[in-house]
């Protein structure tokens, strides 16, 4: 309906974005040189930068201690999982997914009228189930095999 009703804005839009693009890759064409000199910016030269600008970032955002607070809290927690070498893949995943599908089983369940059931009921669920059990199996056992072939290796060497 936008664009039968308004395609001058619709249009006026989609060329202002090309002629963004544009803009952008004339200005950064030349500026290249710079941002690959920037790449190699040293790890311990570039984190405080970092970090205050996340610190200005959040602080400007909300004008709020404790969520400054929450941040150095969750980004400790991050620092941690690292050094424990724990994948921070599910994690991100979770809390950008969680909301999401923590809404959509409320929906499901509003729909069924709290029946469980239904989230096992359609052949593609429990296709989708079965799949997930068996690619979490053969990741457990496939990182098991690494973890003996490794050990192995080492009590030979």
């Amino acid at each position: 309906m936008l664009f039968e009703r308004q395609a001058d804005l619709v249009w006026g839009l989609v060329a202002s974005l090309y002629m963004a693009n544009i803009a952008l890759l004339i200005l950064n064409l030349p500026m290249i040189g710079i941002f690959t000199r920037l790449m190699m910016t040293p790890t311990w030269a570039l984190m405080p930068i970092v970090a205050a600008v996340t610190f200005v970032g959040v602080y400007g955002i909300s004008n709020s201690v404790f969520d400054l607070e929450m941040m150095v809290f969750f980004g400790v927690i991050g620092y941690i999982l690292r050094k424990m070498d724990v994948s921070l893949v599910p994690l991100v995943l979770g809390l950008l997914l969680g909301g999401d599908m923590e809404r959509n089983l409320r929906r499901a369940m509003s729909i069924s009228d709290g029946d469980w059931s239904i989230l096992i009921a359609s052949p593609i669920s429990i296709t989708l189930y079965v799949m997930t059990v068996f690619f979490l199996g053969l990741s457990v056992w496939l990182t098991m095999r690494d973890h003996k072939q490794a050990q192995s290796r080492t009590m030979e060497g």
